[in-house]
């Protein structure tokens, strides 16, 4: 598989299962109390997206991604997210696991 088409794949199970969610989150969804911690955990995520995108391969991504799950910059983050109770990266990290074998980067 084309590495263009290997960093797709592999980026659409992170996108679908943590950052669209999390970015799609209405502020209405979410008590009034906590909408200051919404906006901050949407532009975290929309940064963390953006910085997927542009890793140069599919193998640079996997390994970002497994860096990012035991990263200290994260951990505030994802006490946010789970006060939110939205979706963090370590909630698709099988799928995520699965994929990259399927990919043979794994």
């Amino acid at each position: 598989m084309a590495d263009q088409q290997a960093q797709k794949k592999l980026f659409e199970v992170p996108d679908k299962g943590a950052f669209q969610p999390v970015l799609n989150t209405n502020e209405s969804d979410v008590p009034e109390n906590k909408r200051d911690k919404l906006q901050h955990v949407k532009r975290a995520t929309e940064s963390e997206r953006h910085r997927f995108r542009s890793y140069e391969s599919a193998e640079k991504m996997y390994q970002m991604y497994r860096d990012d799950l035991s990263s200290g910059a994260a951990e505030s983050v994802n006490r946010d997210l789970e006060d939110l109770d939205l979706p963090k990266l370590a909630d698709c990290q099988q799928q995520v696991e699965n994929t990259a074998r399927e990919l043979g980067i794994r």
